[in-house]
């Protein structure tokens, strides 16, 4: 089933929009989580959360049941994904969902026993863990389980997927094993993403730089992008994550990979005229006049915020990644902020200013490609790792996480947007609606520390959703500032002046909280408990969460929230 259904200026797949039925559930306030941290998640007594998926649960069919310790690639490959973060929940029929999860990276430590951390079996397995997952759930009372079913999937860092857009077919993509830069095997570092209005999902290949062996001396464009070192080791058992074998390896990942979660046989498409680097999110809105505008942040300290807008206007009915194409044409610029309050948006084309040829662009492929480097050619404004971008309405609202390493009073150099250690939440605003203008307005609407209540701060906002109220849901993502905030990572709400209301839902310790979402029928919010534990090992983690089960390490996992009506 797959139906459009227009809510807002976005159409969603496969809603049915109950929100007259529930908003009064999410209109009034809830009971905040209550005081500490531990071993177990929190929430809101006036929530129930569920857990409905974790790591290695069978989700295809003859998939195993998760056996843990060991590294088992061809299980793995049947089974949920590690560390899941977006998430993407469509309606399937009468209590049959569709859920789709971002698997974002690896934590081998916290997977495997010890003996079983290296070699060649334990780079399978965590090339078969990351991606994406596309499970079928059924609705049984208060509960969602998975079920076999044909739209079931698991795309993995060796999935073919194509290449589409200006870098396609560009030598810059081109390797030993794809002389024509058209394909690519896998996908991994999915990071947030978005839902498009013909029923598409967009995931984002966020830090894609530690999986490639580079050398210690590295040239300016692989220095921009921090390519790393390594550390997991594909490179000991692929050579195309080794710079010496395959240089052009690492340009062909960094992208939004459209994926169709209806259509289980369909490739993967990356489309690269929305750029190469950190991707965090990709979320879209319609402009007035219909054309697709999609807008991307770069989450690493000091990078941009991007936005792209299709040259063809969306004139409905069409689905699947055939309509899909509309991202492969059109203007990707990047935002210039100012001191009086304005943001512009700066084209990236190619002979706009210094992006001519003698500075290494000749083309739009070279941009795209190279488009942190072209980006600040044009005079972009660094801002301190924008993560989540959410549009609704007239507005943008940009989370920026902040860089824990930083010292007070510090802030990315050129910045004009003030610094904030603990992060900060900016809203931009369009011009009546328009999203394709070229000048918005902008503000901080919210600065981490003490916003919600005197006991407890509000560190790290990274991914946000709105609730079935309108109301801009706060999942953080602290890092190392959890020593001095002395709380673990949440999902709080916020209205639209900038006031935390409520913190709803707390993570067990090590654990990040990304991936809200609202379910199809607006009743609840999902989200996505990522590594919890962190900080231990496999033998000695800090929690067992969600298991406690002293055979098990923690697991990511999925948790529905639902009032308590």
């Amino acid at each position: 089933m797959r139906t459009l259904v227009q809510t807002g200026a976005l159409a969603a797949v496969g809603c049915t929009d109950r929100r007259n039925e529930f908003e009064n559930l999410w209109e009034k306030p809830f009971r905040s989580v209550p005081d500490g941290s531990n071993l177990t998640h929190h929430v809101s007594p006036d929530l129930d959360a569920n857990i409905i998926l974790r790591w290695g649960d069978p989700i295809l069919e003859n998939a195993p049941a998760w056996a843990p310790g060991k590294p088992n690639p061809e299980a793995q490959s049947l089974q949920f994904g590690y560390n899941n973060d977006y998430l993407a929940l469509f309606e399937n029929g009468p209590d049959r969902f569709l859920l789709v999860a971002n698997h974002e990276y690896v934590n081998p430590e916290m997977m495997f026993a010890a003996r079983h951390r290296g070699g060649n079996g334990s780079v399978a397995h965590q090339m078969a863990a990351v991606g994406l997952s596309v499970v079928e759930l059924v609705r049984t009372g208060s509960s969602f389980v998975p079920t076999p079913s044909p739209l079931a999937r698991r795309i993995s860092a060796t999935t073919p997927i194509e290449l589409s857009g200006p870098a396609a077919n560009s030598a810059l993509l081109c390797t030993s094993a794809d002389s024509e830069g058209m394909k690519v095997l896998g996908t991994f570092g999915n990071c947030a993403g978005g839902v498009t209005p013909w029923g598409t999902v967009l995931s984002c290949e966020e830090n894609f730089q530690s999986y490639f062996r580079y050398p210690e001396k590295k040239g300016p464009i692989a220095r921009r992008y921090r390519m790393g070192s390594g550390r997991l080791q594909w490179h000991a058992v692929d050579s195309r994550f080794n710079y010496w074998y395959e240089p052009h390896e690492s340009n062909r990942f960094g992208w939004v990979v459209e994926v169709d979660p209806w259509a289980p046989k369909a490739v993967p498409i990356k489309r690269t005229a929305l750029g190469r680097f950190a991707h965090e999110s990709a979320e879209l809105i319609l402009s007035p006049d219909n054309r697709v505008v999609v807008y991307l942040g770069d989450d690493a300290p000091g990078e941009f915020l991007y936005r792209f807008v299709s040259d063809e206007r969306w004139i409905g009915g069409q689905t699947g990644l055939q309509a899909g194409k509309i991202l492969d044409f059109g203007t990707l610029s990047v935002a210039q902020f100012s001191h009086d309050g304005k943001v512009r948006w700066l084209p990236l084309r190619p002979g706009i200013g210094q992006l001519v040829e003698s500075n290494g662009f000749s083309s739009l492929a070279d941009i795209v490609v190279n488009v942190r480097v072209a980006a600040s050619l044009v005079g972009a404004t660094p801002l301190d790792r924008p993560e989540d971008v959410q549009p609704l309405g007239e507005h943008v609202w940009v989370a920026l996480t902040g860089h824990g390493s930083r010292q007070a009073g510090q802030k990315p150099v050129g910045s004009v947007v003030p610094f904030a250690r603990m992060g900060q939440i900016l809203r931009l605003t369009s011009p009546d609606g328009d999203h394709t203008a070229e000048y918005f307005r902008w503000e901080v609407i919210l600065s981490g520390g003490n916003v919600w209540k005197d006991s407890d701060l509000l560190a790290g906002p990274d991914n946000l959703a709105h609730d079935p109220g309108g109301r801009l849901l706060i999942a953080t993502d602290q890092g190392r500032r959890k020593s001095e905030t002395g709380s673990q990572d949440a999902l709080y709400r916020m209205d639209d002046q900038g006031r935390v209301m409520e913190e709803i839902f707390r993570g067990p310790l090590g654990s990040e909280i990304c991936g809200p979402c609202l379910s199809p029928d607006n009743l609840g919010v999902w989200l996505s408990v990522q590594h919890p534990g962190a900080g231990g090992t496999w033998s000695n983690p800090t929690t067992r969460w969600p298991d406690f089960d002293s055979s098990m390490p923690p697991r990511p996992a999925v948790v529905a929230l639902t009032p308590r009506s």
